[in-house]
């Protein structure tokens, strides 16, 4: 990072854009389509999202993708 970029009037950094999530699951009832997508975050964790109608309606988050539970 230059020196310039510190200043205030510097130019801006174009917008992000949204984060492809990996689809975990999908159900519809009465007109209602819920979705459960997992999006990794590097060291932070794994997040993941419920959505209703493709509206963001809740999320968690978690330290590992595997946290709390192994396949035998």
């Amino acid at each position: 990072m230059t020196d310039d970029a510190l200043f205030w009037n510097s130019p801006k950094p174009p917008p992000r854009g949204p984060q492809p999530g990996e689809r975990v699951w999908s159900m519809t009832k009465n007109g209602k389509r819920v979705d459960a997508e997992l999006r990794v975050h590097g060291a932070v964790g794994v997040e993941c999202q419920f959505l209703v109608d493709a509206e963001l309606a809740d999320r968690r988050l978690w330290a590992s993708r595997f946290y709390g539970w192994r396949r035998q």
